[in-house]
């Protein structure tokens, strides 16, 4: 059903043999559920744009920082993960046993 596979930004046929990123959907309620019955705490059920801004991520320059080509790669690399219409949308799921 919701098998997906992406490469390079592009959608292509989900083949689990390393040359693209699999991802599907599910019910990450679901599973959190499952987690705690068998004996897992669930920590945090967020989305990647919250979790990665806790970790400090946040798409912009450190203020003072030069601007140097790596500088902006790094920028536009922590923007794209934490867009929420994009890869920020996506749901993470923290347990711990």
């Amino acid at each position: 059903g919701t098998l997906a596979g992406y490469r390079g930004g592009r959608q292509v046929a989900p083949v689990p043999d390393g040359t693209c990123d699999v991802t599907a959907h599910v019910a990450l309620d679901a599973v959190a559920a499952a987690g705690e019955l068998a004996g897992a705490r669930t920590l945090a059920l967020t989305d990647q744009r919250t979790a990665l801004r806790a970790l400090g991520v946040s798409g912009r320059l450190p203020a003072g920082a030069p601007v140097t080509a790596q500088a902006l790669q790094r920028m536009s690399a922590e923007a794209e993960l934490i867009d929420p219409r994009g890869l920020g949308g996506f749901g993470w799921l923290l347990q711990r046993t």
